[in-house]
């Protein structure tokens, strides 16, 4: 995420746990940043084989849940 500072993106992760459970959010947003233009931002993720169930959502765009590999 550091080295992210350049682009015209931000990524800011949060987790929070409580009783066994924990909650990832990944915030990812477009900086006032004139002349670099986005035209598709991919954010990819891999979960341990310990999670049990995983509730994917977004505010904007889809959700893709890609099979493990």
């Amino acid at each position: 995420i550091k080295k992210l500072n350049n682009t015209p993106i931000y990524v800011k992760p949060q987790l929070t746990s409580d009783a066994g459970t924990c909650h990832v959010s990944v915030l990812v947003g477009i900086r006032n940043n004139p002349g670099k233009t986005i035209d598709n931002i991919t954010v990819q993720f891999q979960l341990p084989s310990c999670v049990a169930l995983a509730d994917l959502t977004s505010n904007y765009g889809t959700v893709n849940i890609l099979a493990d590999k």
